[in-house]
């Protein structure tokens, strides 16, 4: 039984490479064409993609000392353990919606009696962030009411509702009652590392406004301020909005074009600027796990 069980991970995990790797090709094919006539317009400097990409392992680092200090209270793991659960949890998360399969590539790394509670914590993890961008754009949603409306109008609205009301009901009434103990002990994080880790979200989603603006203002006439401000909008707005991973690139640009222009900045930039950096921020990183997925051994690390 247990070989056939290796057998069947092994064969997921190829599966979840496989198509995450035609999902990230064709959506890149698809918007080659807006790269091209933007990133290789004349007076473009190279500056800007070294900037951005030298803040991605900053970004990375910060997210792997995020996941250490949440699991401290379950699992004690290094840095190394945690840094490929985080990076296998970015292609994990290509393949789900609204990227709630990230957890899956970052149990893979845990003991296999640790596996359920990690994926509350990770859970945890998904609603600081929420709380803490919403906290961060909140003055700016106030400011510039009319892209929140702008926003909800749309077609997103209604999948963010079923989300926050049919998860918790999944929660309540389908797992089982012995589930409802794991999430009571995995809620149980010490006050001083959820305040650190709230922390290190809120300097993860500092370091993921200034590369948006770093391209934002690269490809616009824009100030670094007015790009700063787009930025923030854009990442609460991705970071609240249910997306499946096949339209994430297409919701990221959509609704970066929306907060650019009602800004009054330029559609095209952000367009381009967000998914851009959807292809370093995910896709890299993403790239990167798929081979950690591919050779670890079943059975959790330490």
């Amino acid at each position: 039984m247990t070989h056939i069980k290796q057998h069947v991970i092994r064969w997921l995990k190829l599966a979840i490479v496989l198509i995450a790797s035609y999902y990230v090709s064709t959506r890149i094919t698809q918007h080659s064409a807006l790269f091209a006539d933007v990133v290789w317009s004349p007076g473009i400097s190279v500056l800007p993609f070294l900037l951005v990409i030298f803040l991605l392992p900053v970004n990375i680092a910060l997210e792997t000392i995020r996941w250490k200090t949440l699991m401290a209270h379950i699992q004690q793991i290094s840095f190394l353990t945690a840094l490929k659960g985080v990076l296998s949890g970015f292609t994990t998360a290509l393949v789900s919606p609204n990227r709630m399969g990230e957890f899956v590539g970052r149990v893979l790394f845990l003991r296999e009696q640790h596996r359920v509670a990690a994926g509350i914590v990770s859970g945890i993890g998904g609603m600081l962030q929420g709380l803490i961008t919403a906290f961060a754009a909140l003055p700016l949603l106030i400011i510039h009411k009319n892209i929140f409306y702008l926003i909800t109008s749309t077609s997103h609205l209604l999948p963010l509702l079923v989300v926050a009301i049919v998860i918790p009901m999944l929660v309540l009434f389908v797992f089982p009652k012995s589930w409802l103990n794991v999430v009571k002990n995995a809620a149980q994080i010490p006050r001083q590392r959820l305040f650190l880790a709230a922390a290190l979200t809120l300097l993860r989603f500092i370091v993921y406004t200034i590369q948006l603006a770093i391209f934002l203002a690269a490809f616009s006439t824009c100030s670094f301020l007015e790009a700063l401000q787009c930025g923030v909008l854009v990442y609460f707005f991705v970071t609240v909005i249910p997306t499946f991973a096949w339209t994430e690139i297409v919701v990221r640009g959509t609704v970066s074009g929306i907060v650019a222009g009602a800004l009054g900045l330029s559609a095209e930039a952000a367009i381009v600027a967000a998914s851009l950096l959807w292809i370093i921020n995910v896709v890299v990183p993403a790239g990167i796990g798929a081979l950690f997925l591919l050779i670890n051994r079943e059975g959790g690390s330490e």
